[in-house]
């Protein structure tokens, strides 16, 4: 590609080379996005700032789902234009969008993880056990293996997504410590049951639904993740703390070293749960 393309003519060429390789709900969304930067068609691509982008997040008018599918459009773009030669440097790296509203979020209740503890010959209720008790996010989960986890020292060191998420290291609570080594027993993965079985989001997303119907909840699988950290947060939890745990990015984290003193604080912190 030329340097000289503008983003309407990227659009095109991306929407025949990439679009159909993703989802039917990500292509809806993706394309619903691009109305959103339309204003900036005739421009050169290789000339459109990262300003100009996170201006089309921020002036939208639209909430947390259509600013993120701006953004997930930018970084397509971004990448089938670096890999094209089209720019030198990608520029929505940077971009920032609202955050899913913590209003529609509801965490699991503690009568509710009580009731799930009753049911722990359930194999989706000891899944759902450990995304409490851990704060990962279900596409970690479903990768997390064996050679992961330091059985001696009991942490699992693993995590994606962001650059403050990536290989953190979460000391596995006393309480379930009991339900990883029963799933180790079994297989490689720990969202596994047996070791023939493999899981992907899908089939994950089924199980879930099927067991929330099940004890008469209504939790999305994010939910999970939103309990750890109010469950902490209302705990007493140091901030810092909870921030390593999530994966988050914490001002005055500074360098992800974990010290001796680090790992006994995270375990000190995640016994908080009860």
């Amino acid at each position: 590609l030329e340097r000289s393309i503008t983003l309407a003519e990227l659009f095109e060429r991306w929407q025949a080379d990439e679009l159909p390789k993703l989802g039917n709900c990500n292509q809806r969304a993706l394309k619903g996005a691009y109305r959103h930067i339309k204003a900036l068609e005739a421009k050169n691509y290789s000339s459109i700032t990262t300003y100009q982008m996170q201006q089309t997040i921020d002036k939208c008018g639209k909430g947390y789902s259509t600013q993120a599918a701006i953004k997930a459009l930018w970084r397509r773009l971004d990448s089938y234009a670096y890999i094209q030669d089209t720019i030198t440097k990608k520029r929505s790296d940077d971009l920032s969008s609202a955050s899913v509203d913590p209003t529609l979020k509801t965490p699991y209740t503690e009568d509710e993880i009580s009731m799930l503890w009753q049911h722990t010959d359930d194999p989706t209720v000891v899944s759902i056990l450990i995304l409490l008790y851990t704060g990962y996010r279900v596409a970690e989960y479903l990768n997390i293996q064996r050679s992961m986890v330091d059985f001696e020292g009991m942490t699992i060191q693993y995590g994606i997504k962001t650059k403050a998420g990536k290989q953190r290291i979460i000391p596995i609570h006393s309480k379930i410590q009991a339900l990883v080594l029963t799933r180790f027993e079994k297989g490689n993965y720990l969202c596994a049951e047996t070791k023939a079985e493999t899981l992907k989001y899908t089939g994950f997303h089924k199980l879930y639904m099927r067991a929330q119907q099940k004890y008469g909840m209504s939790h999305t699988i994010h939910e999970t993740r939103h309990t750890f950290r109010t469950r902490l947060d209302n705990a007493g939890a140091n901030v810092k703390c909870m921030d390593l745990l999530m994966g988050h990015s914490s001002g005055d984290t500074g360098q992800r070293i974990y010290t001796h003193k680090t790992l006994d604080q995270l375990r000190e912190t995640i016994e908080l749960l009860k």
